[in-house]
């Protein structure tokens, strides 16, 4: 009851935090808006006030290159210097750019693009004077020379004056754009006063909220703590009925170790009486009841392997197992093991190969378990294969032996590779229905890997065939070195 009551408090809490928090973002984003518009009108103010200050400075420029190119033409027929006619030409080549940088610069200015179209005819003009000068100054009479100098000069003063009536406009734009500029900046001042002063009220605001919702969470919680010890011991039960509960896997599992026990003893004996009948020692026998006795044979084996796998889950899971160390090669373990897996294999037409034959891989384990481990491969590899071969390989890794076998069988779907190694699980239920097993035996398999220091994995592509391998702890020589 408590619980609900705080959880429907904590749903109310962050409900109303949330609303508040929703308007206050709201709010706050707006304003930011706001605030954000009037910087952008700061920043357009600022960059018009910069554009007039550079179309002044760019006309100033204009206007004495001008008369530099004037001073120019004048110095080189007064001395005949050819530095002055290189400053001339070049003067020439630069007024028609500041005059197009001009252009591109007042494209907001009808008034100042007039000025402009203007000063282009007078700026032609006075270059075609000035070459006409450097060109013929020297051999026209003195009225011609002084008529010459006289429109030249004209048309100078007519370009100076041109251009102190844009720079005078420029000015007049630049009082008026700092003006706007310095309005604003009180407004985009104003606004950062507001968004201050707002965000102030709204983090006090959500300061009350949460210290009186906190003030009541408080309460509930010290409720809530009163029940805690309450908790503590009904965890303290659910540990003692744990504690039972893995009493009750054990007694299970040595349940089951004793059972396998049990059934494997008059299992050997019907094994062992259906042997004797085959043989015919009681008597001779007909072919049905050869038949028969072959299936009562080959079901007690199959049985039989069934309790034995039962029985080594057991010991693995009571840790009863206990392991020998044995000096032997892997090679000879491989060897016994395609020895009798053999027979089966060829019934079905499968070929058998071993790529180990040439390479000693000397090993310190238990040897049983590591036949073990290589018989259920090689049996799933043939009970699982139709056609085609089946492969044992070895390598040589850093401090382990790397054992592979590599079938042509049905192969496993990706979705249960991930599930291939737990105990009782098989691919699938039509895989069940056609082929026999217990689902223990890859899971056995990885405990002993894993026991012995290695560890198993499997490749598979579904319909091509599959690939298991583990690996092995190599032998370490009294100088620490692995072979």
């Amino acid at each position: 009851m408590l619980n609900n009551k705080l959880n429907v408090n904590k749903r109310d809490h962050i409900g109303k935090i949330g609303l508040i928090v929703v308007l206050c973002i709201a709010v706050l984003l707006t304003l930011l808006y706001q605030l954000f518009q009037q910087h952008q009108k700061l920043l357009t103010s600022h960059h018009w006030v910069v554009h007039t200050l550079e179309v002044d400075d760019a006309t100033n420029n204009f206007m004495l290159e001008v008369m530099e190119g004037a001073s120019a033409v004048r110095g080189y027929l007064l001395t005949d210097d050819t530095q002055f006619l290189a400053n001339y030409q070049q003067v020439a080549l630069n007024l028609p750019l500041m005059h197009g940088r001009l252009v591109d610069l007042t494209q907001d200015n009808p008034t100042e693009q007039a000025y402009l179209k203007t000063l282009q005819s007078l700026l032609e003009q006075r270059l075609q004077l000035s070459q006409l000068m450097l060109d013929s100054y020297l051999g026209l009479p003195s009225d011609e020379r002084e008529k010459l100098i006289s429109d030249s000069q004209l048309v100078t003063q007519t370009i100076k004056d041109l251009t102190i009536q844009m720079r005078a406009e420029e000015n007049r734009l630049l009082t008026l754009r700092e003006s706007q500029m310095q309005a604003d900046v009180q407004r985009a001042l104003v606004w950062n006063v507001v968004v201050v002063l707002v965000m102030a009220l709204m983090g006090s605001f959500l300061t009350w909220s949460l210290f009186k919702e906190g003030r009541h969470r408080r309460q509930l919680l010290q409720e809530l703590a009163s029940l805690n010890s309450q908790l503590e011991t009904q965890n303290t039960n659910l540990l003692a009925a744990n504690d039972a509960i893995l009493d009750a896997d054990r007694l299970k599992t040595e349940f089951l170790s004793a059972m396998s026990h049990e059934l494997r003893t008059p299992l050997n004996s019907i094994i062992g009486f259906t042997g004797i009948l085959r043989m015919g020692i009681a008597g001779a026998l007909n072919d049905e009841q050869k038949k028969q006795l072959n299936m009562v044979n080959d079901s007690s084996q199959h049985l039989l392997h069934l309790i034995n796998d039962l029985l080594d889950l057991s010991r693995i899971e009571s840790g009863r197992v206990e392991l020998s160390e044995d000096r032997f090669d892997v090679g000879e373990v491989i060897a016994e093991t395609i020895a009798v897996v053999s027979p089966l294999a060829a019934k079905k037409n499968l070929l058998l190969v071993n790529q180990c034959v040439d390479q000693s891989m000397p090993v310190q384990s238990d040897q049983r378990k590591v036949y073990q481990i290589l018989l259920n491969l090689v049996n799933n590899a043939v009970k699982f294969s139709e056609y085609g071969t089946i492969e044992i390989s070895c390598e040589a890794l850093d401090t382990h032996w790397r054992i592979c076998v590599k079938d042509e069988g049905i192969g496993i779907k990706a979705e249960y590779l991930d599930h291939l190694f737990q105990a009782f699980r098989q691919f699938d239920g039509s895989t069940r229905r056609v082929y026999e097993g217990t689902g223990l035996g890859l899971h056995l398999s990885k405990k002993l890997v894993e026991m012995l220091g290695g560890e198993i994995n499997a490749t598979s592509t579904f319909g091509k065939g599959s690939c298991f391998c583990f690996t092995l702890p190599r032998l370490l020589m009294p100088t620490g070195e692995t072979v």
